[in-house]
């Protein structure tokens, strides 16, 4: 990538495609329909750098974080990751739970519906025989 000051174009080379040659910004522009002028590329520049310093400094956290845990559960004898996972665990075996519950009440509201619709089917016929049998 060529970029100075002194020049109206920022122009770009593919490594890849160097046979090819080179290609502007205002050519990216129109084909992509993104903005590539040198405000905007050091405006994403600066935001990416942003990103990579706070990443960068979540995973310090977190790694003093998760030192410190290990450090305090294994004075009793358990690892802050088995922790979690048996935390894990337990609230999984709740949802399956709760799941297995909804599915139960579910069937049995089924059962219940399809009963009333025979009990229901039934008494039609035989209100249907009645009145055949009173019109003979």
């Amino acid at each position: 990538m060529e970029w100075s000051d002194n020049r109206k174009y920022i122009t770009f080379t593919d490594e890849v495609r160097q046979a090819q040659g080179k290609i502007r910004n205002n050519k990216l522009e129109k084909y992509y329909n993104i903005d590539f002028s040198k405000e905007e590329l050091e405006r994403g520049f600066e935001v990416n750098a942003r990103r990579n310093k706070t990443i960068e400094e979540a995973r310090k956290q977190l790694s003093r974080t998760a030192s410190g845990s290990i450090q305090q559960d294994t004075s009793v004898g358990r690892t802050s990751a088995d922790t979690l996972i048996r935390e894990l665990n337990a609230r999984e075996r709740v949802a399956d739970e709760k799941r297995k519950a909804r599915e139960n009440e579910r069937k049995r509201l089924d059962r219940e519906r399809k009963r009333e619709a025979e009990a229901s089917k039934s008494k039609s016929k035989t209100r249907q025989s009645q009145s055949r049998g009173r019109e003979r």
